[in-house]
């Protein structure tokens, strides 16, 4: 490795393209450090540095809300840095432990205030998820529960490159699912929103 290429190195120059003012530079060389070295002390370092100059890049902006039923929180950073990576400024509102029922079916909880673009659902148990799909996704995104079952196929290339370096995660399955055009927020007419189911393993 060059050393142009070793992390401590690249730290210090998106420190100090910051310093000078040339957040365009700084973006492209954090960047290629997280390519470089997508770890959790990366996506700490990445996060800070987005924070500094946010209001200097262009980035898209996304809304991300995980309603759970077990510990997420480690991996909102990574999924923050992998977006950044990509030209996404994510950000990611986390529901309490077990509320996710309550969660969609009160339209004053704080899922509805967050607005989100996307939903993740995040469950340990089948049968959670079956009734959850069953009762309220489905007049929505008409699905059933046997597609909360049965999803296979990763979230999306950008958490595919995160199950690649958290072992253990490329075991889980998921399943997308688009929300029709009419249940849009009408602030966001242009943005498909989406929901995805996830059934985490038992064992």
């Amino acid at each position: 490795m060059s050393a142009e290429q070793n992390p401590a190195n690249m730290r210090a120059a998106v420190d100090e393209l910051i310093a000078q003012g040339a957040f365009e530079s700084a973006s492209r060389r954090l960047a290629e450090l997280w390519r470089l070295d997508p770890a959790s002390g990366t996506a700490s370092f990445v996060i800070a540095r987005l924070d500094q100059m946010r209001d200097q890049l262009a980035l898209s902006k996304f809304k991300l809300a995980i309603l759970r039923s077990f510990t997420v929180e480690p991996i909102v950073p990574l999924l923050r840095a992998q977006a950044f990576a990509y030209g996404i400024d994510l950000e990611v509102h986390v529901g309490d432990f077990n509320t996710y029922v309550q969660d969609m079916v009160d339209a004053q909880s704080s899922l509805y205030r967050f607005a989100p673009n996307a939903v993740v659902l995040a469950v340990r148990t089948e049968s959670g998820c079956a009734r959850v799909v069953e009762r309220l996704l489905r007049p929505v995104v008409g699905i059933g529960a046997a597609s909360c079952r049965a999803g296979d196929s990763k979230l999306s290339t950008m958490y595919q490159r995160i199950s690649e370096t958290q072992p253990g995660s490329a075991d889980r399955s998921f399943d997308r699912a688009p929300i029709s055009s009419a249940s849009r927020d009408s602030r966001q007419p242009d943005r498909s929103r989406t929901i995805w189911t996830h059934k985490a393993d038992q064992s």
